[in-house]
C-alpha cells in the first residue's frame, strides 16, 4: 500500500478540526457536571522477540478537582507485531474505582486491540480499534451488574520535531455493544499532548484531555491533565 503526503492532508485536517472542536465546545456544556482530573501512570515494556513484547501499566487518577483518588488500576498485556504497520494486543486490567457510596469497588477488564500505524516523513498516524469487556466484581463473575462490552476507536496524529520532542493530537470514541437501550456513541475524548524522549529506554508523555459523555443520564465532562512515564526493560 503506497501513501503520499498530499493524500493524508485532508484526513489530518478533519482530525485536527474534530479534536479542537471537542476541546473548545466542552467548555460550554452547561447541562453537564464538570470535574478536573489528574492522572499519573508508569508503563514498563520488555521485548521478548522481534514480534512479541510484554508490558505492565499502573495508573492512578485523582478527581473531584484532585481531592480524592477516583480510581487506580494495574494492567498486564502482550503485543504481537503482525507486520511493520499492523499490531495485535491483548491485556487484562484490575481496577478499584470509587463509587457513589464513597468506597472502592472492583472492576476487571479484558481488552483486545488492533492497531494500524504509518509514518510519512515527520508525520505518523495510527488507528486503533479496541474491544473491551468490563466485569463488576471479582474473578470475572457477574456481580450487581452484567458485564459491559465496548468498542473504542482512537485516531492519533503525531509530528516528530526532533529525536526528543513529538507533539500529537488524538480523538477517541466509545460505542456500547451490549446495551439493550442505547447503542449509540456515549463518550468522546479529545487530546493534545507531547512525548519527550530522554534516551532509547526512557520517555515521558504529558497531555491535556477533555472527556465528554453523551447520550447518558448524569452527564459528566472531565478536564484531564496527565503525566505518564515509559521505560523499556
Amino acid at each position: 500500500m503506497q501513501f503520499k503526503i498530499k493524500n493524508i492532508f485532508p484526513f489530518l485536517k478533519r482530525l485536527l478540526l474534530f479534536v479542537v472542536t471537542t476541546l473548545i465546545s466542552c467548555y460550554n456544556c452547561s447541562a453537564q457536571q464538570k470535574d478536573f482530573e489528574g492522572i499519573f501512570s508508569i508503563n514498563l515494556e520488555k521485548k521478548i522477540s522481534r514480534s512479541f513484547s510484554i508490558g505492565v501499566l499502573q495508573q492512578n487518577a485523582f478527581n473531584q478537582n484532585l481531592n480524592e483518588l477516583g480510581y487506580w488500576f494495574l494492567e498486564a498485556g502482550l503485543d504481537y507485531r503482525l507486520t511493520r504497520n499492523f499490531t495485535l494486543s491483548g491485556a487484562y486490567r484490575y481496577m478499584e474505582r470509587r463509587n457513589r457510596g464513597n468506597f472502592y469497588h472492583t472492576r476487571q477488564l479484558l481488552i483486545g486491540d488492533f492497531t494500524y500505524s504509518k509514518s510519512v516523513k515527520r508525520f505518523s498516524f495510527s488507528m486503533r480499534a479496541r474491544f473491551q469487556n468490563m466485569y463488576y466484581g471479582d474473578l470475572l463473575e457477574t456481580d450487581y451488574r452484567a458485564p459491559k462490552l465496548y468498542n473504542r476507536d482512537r485516531f492519533t496524529l503525531r509530528y516528530k520535531i526532533n529525536y526528543y520532542l513529538a507533539p500529537y493530537i488524538s480523538t477517541e470514541i466509545f460505542f456500547p455493544l451490549n446495551n439493550p437501550v442505547n447503542k449509540s456513541m456515549n463518550q468522546v475524548r479529545g487530546t493534545i499532548g507531547f512525548f519527550y524522549q530522554f534516551n532509547e529506554r526512557f520517555k515521558t508523555e504529558i497531555y491535556y484531555q477533555v472527556q465528554q459523555q453523551l447520550n447518558v443520564k448524569n452527564k459528566y465532562t472531565y478536564y484531564v491533565l496527565s503525566l505518564n512515564l515509559y521505560y523499556k526493560l
